[in-house]
């Protein structure tokens, strides 16, 4: 108690009984973040690289990914000078001036985290008013209305946070002696935007679920869809930890304690929901990588002289053509053959290749 900043403990009092004011968590959360972001830009590199291979032009749920990764390497800049300025010690461990660059570096992060998540919704949206929501005018508005909330809700946060303290520095200035000023119930709000974007996600991520029920496939292949949709699930369960962070924020006065695991959960809120973006086109790189594992496999036991797993293809074989122009999650299979107008159901959609992906969905 007595290396701490007099004027914070005037402030948030003194430190209770029992604390070690030695703790820190800050280099957990900085080495989680460096590698999270590598992830997730190899995952966006990943994305674009399976478009290029399938010879398919880029859409605007593409171009949108990529500007949420620019907030989110952003972020993850943010965040590390966070942790140097004192975000993960004990408020008590840290000075008043550390404390005000805090509050700084927290209040700019806000508005990349609004930022990162809003646009990697509008990039889920996007891609599933391409793939589903192609004739059917019902679905499509309502895509249409929840990309305006998803709009909507950013703008509102990001206003009120430029008006939430009056004047704006007392953001940031407000532990300083004789600093003057008013804010709103920061806590109490950052909760509630924190519970709005949380609800949010659920409802993005169950969208396209009625609309893949009702396509003329196999309940496996049904399945196997939604699955890869609902993978966006684990963005849902960072948001709802944020949440569960940001509450017990508001039990407490360690602000820069909890403020450290705050910010960790907000990067990881948002690298993971860029994951969950591209995963879904990154599908025919899956496909194309496992048809590769099985051709190396085969070549090895070739090789070998195994000459039960010898295999010779016949001429008229049928040859499976993935076409990956419109056909993001490779739902769609054209065979051609010996016989061009031939078609195997292959337990996959079958259309000509003049038909719009998301027309065979309907």
């Amino acid at each position: 108690m007595s290396n701490a900043d007099p004027f914070l403990i005037a402030a948030v009092g003194p430190p209770p009984p029992g604390i070690d004011l030695a703790e820190d968590h800050r280099t957990g959360g900085i080495v989680l973040t460096v590698i999270l972001l590598l992830f997730t830009i190899l995952i966006v590199v990943l994305r674009f690289t399976a478009k290029g291979g399938n010879g398919a032009r880029l859409h605007a749920d593409d171009y949108t990914i990529l500007v949420a990764l620019v907030m989110c390497v952003a972020m993850a800049c943010i965040n590390i000078m966070a942790g140097q300025a004192g975000a993960g010690l004990h408020v008590w461990a840290v000075t008043k001036d550390m404390l005000n660059s805090v509050a700084k570096i927290t209040f700019v992060c806000a508005f990349f985290w609004i930022s990162a998540v809003s646009i990697t919704k509008l990039s889920i949206l996007l891609l599933y008013r391409r793939l589903f929501a192609a004739n059917r005018t019902r679905f499509r508005m309502w895509i249409d209305f929840l990309g305006v909330v998803v709009v909507c809700h950013m703008m509102v946060i990001i206003v009120v946070n430029l008006i939430a303290c009056r004047p704006l520095t007392y953001v940031w200035s407000r532990y300083t002696p004789g600093a003057r000023g008013t804010c709103i119930n920061q806590p109490a709000y950052g909760l509630i935007r924190s519970i709005t974007n949380a609800c949010l996600d659920i409802v993005v991520l169950a969208t396209p679920i009625p609309s893949i029920w009702k396509l003329q496939v196999s309940v496996k292949r049904r399945l196997v869809i939604c699955g890869m949709m609902l993978l966006g699930g684990i963005v849902c369960i960072a948001s709802w930890i944020r949440v569960y962070y940001i509450y017990r924020g508001t039990k407490t006065i360690d602000s820069t304690w909890v403020g450290g695991k705050i910010a960790t959960m907000s990067f990881i809120e948002t690298s993971l929901g860029i994951v969950s973006a591209c995963l879904p086109v990154m599908r025919p790189l899956f496909l194309k990588l496992q048809r590769n594992y099985k051709l190396y496999i085969l070549s090895r036991k070739t090789s070998q002289g195994d000459s039960s797993a010898s295999v010779t293809a016949p001429a008229s074989a049928p040859k499976v053509s993935h076409h990956g122009h419109e056909d993001t999650i490779n739902l769609t299979t054209i065979i051609s053959g010996s016989d061009s107008s031939e078609r195997q159901d292959c337990d996959r959609v079958v259309v000509r290749s003049e038909i719009r992906q998301a027309e065979a969905f309907v």
